[in-house]
């Protein structure tokens, strides 16, 4: 990479003065504040802070903390819970909270004749001090970047990288009771993406009307509104326009409103120019979930929805894949998970059932959203961001002549032709992604309003959440200076569910295989292996294997012989093996699948230590068919059988999904299901929109060679 710095003054530094953690590591010093500030040593502040995030309410603390067994045992200094809370009160505070009255008028008129009128409560933070807590937090320092630059992928620059808010070109050319939340780009993404390291901060509540109508050096700091993460009716309500309308681009006057006070009086700031993408509410559930989905199951006519979940039961099961049993028709909730698994499988799932020109828009439209979710774009990619989109609306017009639409004044199908420009303005779209928000509602807002009495309920979250942040804050500070070990702190994803930090935005590089030092079945006979394995050609395949590789072995193996079993695939798992030494990290080139049947090592006596896997082989990649731009893949076969393999463990390189060529409706085969599919079928599709990786792995150069084994 080549990185060209934009020159100074941009992010110089004018001196130096000293950030929170340090003046309270200087406290430390003098003794004024204990090591573990209120709390006497580590346990009890380990004690005090699984207690207030445990999720216990304050009644269940109370009785805990006056058990004799904690009185007399534990021996906490503080006694019961306001005892506790004190102590939690007397921690370094986080950014003040103020509060606003307001007074509404509604449209609807009292008896007497006058508007009815409410009084509402905003609760807010100066955005400053919000800042100023996020830059002067050592815990980011590494992290954090001051000045816009520009990345090329060689000397050249004619390939330009976007990724990181900084290397965009908006920052380059400037330097020249909802919740509302803030961070700063100067942060890197993949810190701001990680709930736990409280990179967002919770900036106020805007209530709802029921009326009807980090380093020590000292910086100059400009506060500018870089990005409104919103989703497409928030950044209407924001932008004061229709919700039929575009709040990216120019539209008519007469479908504008006023400029919004949110944002009239920022220096430098326009409002439109601010929206980014948002990958969870435009792509994975209003273009893909809510239009593609339904307009291919309408337009696969009758009976075509049996036929996806049909489909979609019969899938081979694949390792972090979702699997919809009972297929998808009788979900009544979505969750954007279960949006992005569907997109992983869709595009070959309907291949057959709709017409080719469907096929191609709901693969294209697939690809924009892999493209869109790319962690770094370059020129390239971008290129490819937009053919996709191209394709997209060369073949739409199929969904016209079939009555599906009458017309695509979509706005959040219009918005995607706005992406690659917003992409260079700002940076890659997963840094803006609102799924960041919707984690931190559930800490800001769901688990702040189940902590309070559910009456007058704001104040009582701003109290919870105040102390939330103190001991998040506490937690850094004593991380910081030593005192303890990082805690690996659970995350969610925008649902709910549990996952690691990296997963709300993350994208795997395959399956990993995870083999026991010592085999947890030792002793299996290959005659086991053959009969519940289905490995029919082990012997055969083993013992060419020690006449190739271990040539002073002068054993023959037979069924009675017994090995060590690492590791037996449930689902029989499909990789991709290297085949050929110029195998490539990009495209399918000296790549083939490969079914595995069984992971072993062999007793000693064979003389051969290798952990050996017995797979069956699959021919050579096809050219991509189009318009699915899929390769195809049979059982590659000798003698009219399949053509079993012993291999090296370190030839499996990445696992793979392999999914059916069903064919049309009426040729489907109906006995298939997800246990016998792998069997049964011949003929499969490399899904190369299983992950993101294996997205950009099969979109390289694919180069086909002749199959000596068809």
């Amino acid at each position: 990479m080549w990185v060209k710095d934009f020159p100074e003054p941009a992010g110089v530094s004018y001196g130096e003065q000293k950030t929170t953690f340090e003046v309270l590591r200087e406290e430390q010093r003098t003794g004024s504040l204990g090591t573990f500030g209120p709390f006497e040593d580590l346990a009890e502040w380990e004690l005090a802070e699984w207690l207030i995030k445990s999720g216990a309410s304050q009644r269940e603390i109370d009785k805990y903390l006056k058990l004799d067994i904690t009185r007399n045992c534990t021996c906490p200094s503080f006694m019961d819970k306001q005892g506790l809370l004190k102590k939690i009160d007397s921690l370094p505070p986080a950014p003040s909270w103020q509060c606003h009255t307001v007074q509404v008028n509604g449209d609807v008129h009292d008896y007497n004749g006058e508007r009815r009128t409410e009084e509402l409560f905003i609760w807010c933070r100066n955005p400053v001090d919000c800042v100023k807590e996020l830059i002067g937090n050592p815990a980011f320092k590494e992290a954090m970047h001051y000045a816009p630059q520009k990345v090329f992928t060689d000397l050249t620059e004619a390939d330009q990288v976007f990724n990181k808010m900084w290397t965009g070109e908006w920052w380059w050319e400037l330097q020249q009771a909802w919740p509302v939340y803030l961070t700063i780009g100067n942060i890197d993404k993949a810190i701001r993406r990680q709930p736990s390291k409280q990179a967002m901060v919770l900036l106020g509540y805007l209530p709802v009307t029921k009326l009807e109508c980090l380093s020590p050096e000292l910086r100059h700091v400009f506060l500018i509104l870089a990005s409104y993460i919103a989703d497409y009716p928030e950044k209407c309500l924001v932008a004061a326009i229709r919700g039929n309308s575009c709040p990216i681009c120019t539209v008519s006057p007469d479908d504008r409103g006023n400029p919004g006070s949110i944002w009239a009086d920022l220096p430098h700031t326009n409002i439109f120019e601010c929206f980014t993408p948002d990958l969870l509410h435009q792509l994975h559930k209003g273009v893909f979930k809510d239009h593609m989905v339904k307009w291919c199951i309408q337009i696969a006519g009758k009976g075509g929805a049996q036929e996806v979940d049909d489909r979609f039961k019969c899938l081979p099961d694949h390792p972090g894949l979702r699997h919809f049993k009972k297929g998808i028709s009788t979900i009544s909730q979505w969750t954007g998970r279960e949006h992005k698994e569907m997109e992983r499988v869709f595009a070959t799932l309907i291949f057959g059932v709709v017409p080719p020109d469907v096929a191609a828009v709901a693969r294209a439209t697939i690809d924009f959203i892999y493209y869109a979710s790319f962690p770094s774009h370059s020129t390239e990619t971008l290129r490819r961001l937009q053919d996709s989109l191209h394709t997209f609306h060369e073949h739409k017009g199929i969904f016209i002549k079939a009555g599906i639409r009458k017309h695509f004044r979509i706005p959040k199908i219009h918005i995607m032709e706005h992406y690659a420009h917003l992409i260079r303005a700002k940076g890659s779209a997963d840094g803006f992604n609102t799924e960041m928000s919707e984690r931190r509602h559930i800490d800001c807002a769901k688990e702040g309003y189940r902590a309070s009495n559910k009456k007058n309920y704001t104040q009582q979250m701003i109290q919870y959440l105040w102390r939330q942040e103190a001991m998040n804050k506490f937690t850094a500070f004593l991380t910081w200076t030593n005192a303890t070990h990082p805690v690996i702190n659970r995350s969610y994803d925008e649902d709910g569910d549990s996952s690691t930090d990296i997963e709300l935005i993350s994208h795997t590089h395959g399956t990993c295989w995870h083999i026991a030092k010592q085999a947890p079945m030792p002793g299996t006979s290959l005659q086991d292996l053959i009969e519940k394995h289905g490995a029919v050609d082990i012997v055969a395949a083993l013992a060419m294997y020690l006449r190739q590789y271990v040539p002073n072995c002068q054993i023959t193996p037979s069924t009675f012989d017994h090995v060590d079993k690492c590791l037996v695939p449930a689902l029989f798992d499909t990789a991709l093996i290297h085949d050929t030494r110029d195998a490539e990290e990009i495209g399918l080139k000296g790549y083939r699948a490969a079914r595995i049947r069984a992971i072993f090592r062999l007793p000693h006596w064979f003389e051969c230590s290798d952990t050996l896997a017995y797979i069956e082989r699959f021919t050579n990649f096809t050219l991509p068919v189009e318009p699915l731009r899929m390769s195809q893949v049979s059982y590659s076969m000798r003698h009219n059988r399949r053509h079993g393999e012993i291999v090296h463990v370190n030839t499996i390189q990445r696992s793979c999904h392999l999914t059916p060529k069903f064919g049309s409706a009426k040729h489907r085969n109906q006995t298939w299901t997800s246990e016998n599919v792998l069997d049964e079928c011949q003929t499969f599709f490399l899904n190369s929109q299983l992950s993101i990786y294996m997205f950009q792995m099969c979109d390289g150069d694919f180069v086909v060679e002749k199959d000596n084994h068809t």
